[in-house]
């Protein structure tokens, strides 16, 4: 398995955002966080259930960093991956979820935060922001 390279938001010029993961941080498009984290709010309040990314490329990738992943899936060593350049993870509107009690909440509340599952059916733990 490729080593994902390390990469921050100053790689990017998408507005983006810290947002924290069961792992360290991550970045998100500032609509996409701010939106996520009134999802965050709703979902421990009314289901007692937390959701967040899981790690450091659960949300935003740099182009090398969907590169890696994507050689990774095509060799046979990685879970699905988008190819690059086509990635939600890219724009900074996607979360890879940490929990699949984190998906049922984003099943139930994300559609009033304009997260959702659009994508990637084969990936349970990979939901967007359908926003702005």
């Amino acid at each position: 398995m490729a080593r994902v390279p390390a990469a921050g938001p100053a790689q990017s010029s998408l507005s983006l955002v810290p947002v924290a993961a069961a792992s360290g941080t991550t970045y998100l498009r500032s609509d996409a966080a701010a939106a996520l984290a009134a999802l965050r709010r709703a979902s421990l309040t009314r289901l007692g259930v937390d959701v967040y990314p899981a790690g450091p490329v659960s949300g935003w990738r740099s182009y090398s960093q969907q590169t890696a992943l994507w050689r990774d899936f095509q060799a046979g060593a990685g879970p699905q991956a988008a190819l690059p350049g086509t990635s939600a993870h890219e724009r900074g509107t996607a979360i890879d979820l940490a929990d699949p009690a984190m998906r049922r909440a984003v099943a139930l509340l994300g559609p009033a935060y304009r997260w959702q599952k659009v994508e990637a059916p084969g990936e349970w733990w990979h939901v967007n922001y359908v926003g702005g």
